[in-house]
């Protein structure tokens, strides 16, 4: 799974934090900056606030990485082509997208609640419950008491791991090589910050959409 679109890098040195290069017309004083970006279609423009509190506007061409519309629109145009070849590759192994999500989350060896999965990975319970069911039923998982709590847990039968370990044996191969090749290129950082984007998303549509 190729990602040749996606270039998203974090520099940060002990004096400053920046998400890519900037080249200002005039140098501003760090210290003096307070930001507010107004997009037009074809430059950037930077309001500051100079040393002794005048307001002051300066342009700024900010590079494409620097973009956030475009940053955050690759972002997003990743995210979807990652769940949308884990999706591909659901179907052609013959397991339903949220089917293939349940058996990545219980194949870590440890048993989990239908809570905790449906949190984590954002599937509905009831979804969550439909393919429970449907793996009980053919011996995969198994129901289990829970030791703090009186939800029972799910967790994989002998039968269950082998057919887990057959049937992603390709998908954990293609992501070791995917990240070892991303590794080689980009700081380990950026999984902290994919990570980090994650949760501010997710706290944010909570906030503004899902409350």
């Amino acid at each position: 799974m190729s990602e040749s679109s996606v270039r998203i890098a974090a520099h940060q040195s002990r004096r400053r934090q920046a998400v890519g290069p900037v080249r200002a017309e005039r140098k501003i004083r760090e210290s003096s900056v307070r930001i507010a970006a107004n997009q037009s279609r074809r430059r950037q423009y930077i309001s500051a606030t100079s040393a002794v509190g005048s307001p002051t506007t300066r342009q700024i061409r900010l590079s494409s990485a620097l973009n956030a519309v475009t940053a955050l629109t690759t972002t997003t145009i990743a995210i979807n082509r990652i769940d949308g070849a884990y999706y591909l590759c659901a179907r052609k192994l013959g397991v339903k997208g949220n089917a293939l999500a349940l058996l990545y989350a219980l194949n870590d060896g440890r048993a989990h609640s239908q809570k905790q999965i449906s949190e984590d990975w954002l599937i509905p319970k009831t979804t969550i419950n439909t393919i429970v069911k449907e793996f009980t039923d053919i011996g995969y998982v198994t129901l289990l008491a829970g030791e703090h709590t009186k939800e029972k847990v799910i967790s994989l039968t002998e039968n269950g791991k082998a057919y887990v370990d057959r049937i992603m044996k390709s998908v954990y191969e293609s992501e070791q090589q995917a990240i070892e090749q991303t590794l080689q290129q980009f700081s380990p950082e950026f999984v902290d910050a994919f990570a980090c984007f994650s949760d501010l998303l997710c706290d944010e549509f909570q906030k503004r959409i899902l409350k």
